[in-house]
């Protein structure tokens, strides 16, 4: 299908394009993407949005952030697989050379187990990306607050694919054999974000133990370019006597896409031929609106505290949206018939039509999240520089894009030897990528900072055992 194809063209080339944080698992900010992704606390200014709206009071009064595309733009990427490395890929899809001559690999039983071994539990590809268009702060005082505005773009898009189809294409359908593919999911989607965010000082009723409590909240509109979500889908497929194929199909699916893509539907038999006009403003093909919510505490100079639930709120979709549905049994007797084959595909996959509109959720997500700043504490009398320890929790409430229900803990670093240069690294448990060690540097040269991170470093330090390529970069303006 062309909507299939569409998401599948972009995450097969996104790694070499030069293309804020929502959900528990995706792209950060450089400097939170050095640290783990560990931000709840530790973002400031034009990198708090997105993440905890309250951050925005921890800036020095009448602090100016910027963020554009220049110097450096902010962009972040995420691509690759929890299961199959770069050198098992080769290996297995990569062919192998004869006389000068690429031919496909044959396996043998040894290799068909390995395979089999790599894909047990099934896995997924994913791809999200992230670019701050135009960001803008400003703290003025703990009586007046601080104002931030932003415009970003957020791209996601995933693949679970079900365990079983690996099995159907190693071993066939024997006689006897039942292939269940209810593990399989394709989730994703663009979406732009205006976001207004506004915080304050809570200080009149603070605990007296404290030092600040802070509160921020954050408005979006959200516009969407494209969509494409399977709701579930439990479908298997069983090979009895004489070859005989029966398919039980229980599928649901929605998609939907702005008319600047000119996506045409299979089952749309207008024959109406449209050409793609996508641009920098696109007309969107769904609307919604977001909230975030989040407090920040001060301890003391050491201890901080952050509470923040994100991309609270839905979307939803008009242009062009279809829905894909199946909820059947068919038998196929003979292979050979197109119209078997056919009803066989449908009844797994599911028959299109247009519908009025549908709903899906933002990636809703709790953060919570401690600081601690070792070098403003009586631990330590004499340290060079400074030192900065943060621990964050992040529990998505779905499984939209860049989002996930499987807790994630991070623990972040950020080294600053000097006034002007940082090193940070930190470590992320959890989520859908289950663990990932990030490591970036930072540059202060007065009014202008330059950051630079990946969330998987360990990848870097090996190639050939990769599953993922992850780099942040960009740059904020403080006056």
């Amino acid at each position: 299908m062309k909507y299939i194809i569409f998401f599948l063209m972009i995450y097969l080339t996104i790694p070499s394009l030069y293309a804020q944080g929502g959900g528990s698992v995706g792209a950060s900010d450089a400097r939170s993407t050095a640290m783990g992704k560990t931000y709840t606390v530790t973002s400031r200014g034009v990198y708090a949005i997105g993440k905890n709206p309250a951050n925005l009071m921890l800036s020095k009064d009448g602090t100016v952030q910027f963020a554009t595309l220049l110097p450096i733009p902010n962009i972040n990427l995420r691509s690759g697989t929890d299961f199959i490395t770069i050198n098992d890929f080769n290996y297995f899809f990569g062919g192998v050379e004869e006389n000068g001559v690429k031919k496909g690999r044959y396996f043998d039983d040894d290799d068909k187990e390995r395979l089999n071994n790599i894909f047990e539990g099934g896995g997924f590809f994913v791809t999200d990306a992230e670019a701050i268009l135009l960001s803008a702060t400003y703290k003025n005082s703990d009586d007046i607050g601080a104002f931030g505005f932003s415009i970003s773009d957020r791209f996601a898009f995933k693949f679970n694919i079900p365990e079983q189809l690996i099995n159907l294409g190693l071993e066939g359908n024997p006689v006897g054999s039942i292939y269940n593919f209810d593990d399989a999911d394709i989730k994703g989607w663009w979406l732009r974000d205006y976001s207004l965010t506004y915080a304050r000082s809570l200080n009149e009723i603070k605990p007296d133990n404290f030092k600040n409590l802070f509160a921020g909240i954050s408005f979006k509109l959200v516009h969407g370019f494209a969509y494409i979500g399977t709701e579930y889908v439990n479908s298997k497929l069983e090979t009895g006597q004489g070859n005989v194929l029966s398919a039980t199909g229980n599928v649901l699916a929605y998609s939907a896409f702005s008319e600047a893509f000119a996506i045409k539907y299979g089952f749309d038999s207008t024959g109406n031929d449209k050409e793609s006009s996508i641009g920098p403003f696109p007309t969107p093909a769904g609307k919604g609106f977001g909230i975030d919510l989040g407090f920040a505490a001060v301890l003391d100079d050491a201890f901080s505290f952050g509470l923040a639930i994100t991309d609270i709120g839905s979307i939803s979709w008009t242009e062009n949206a279809a829905k894909f549905s199946s909820n059947n049994a068919v038998v196929l007797t003979d292979i050979t018939n197109a119209e078997q084959r056919d009803s066989l595909v449908n009844s797994i996959t599911g028959d299109g039509e247009y519908i009025n509109n549908f709903s899906s959720p933002l990636s809703t997500a709790l953060r919570l999240g401690v600081a601690f700043q070792l070098d403003k504490s009586n631990m330590v009398s004499d340290f060079l520089g400074s030192l900065l320890i943060t621990l964050d929790y992040n529990q998505g409430f779905n499984n939209q894009p860049r989002n996930s229900t499987v807790p994630r803990v991070s623990l972040g670093f950020e080294w600053k030897p000097v006034n002007w240069s940082a090193i940070r690294t930190g470590f992320s448990f959890g989520g859908k990528d289950a663990f990932g060690w990030a490591f970036g540097l930072g540059f202060d040269v007065g009014v202008l900072e330059m950051n630079f991170a990946t969330s998987d470093l360990q990848y870097l330090l090996s190639l050939n055992s990769a599953k993922r390529v992850a780099v942040s970069f960009g740059s904020r303006w403080i006056f």
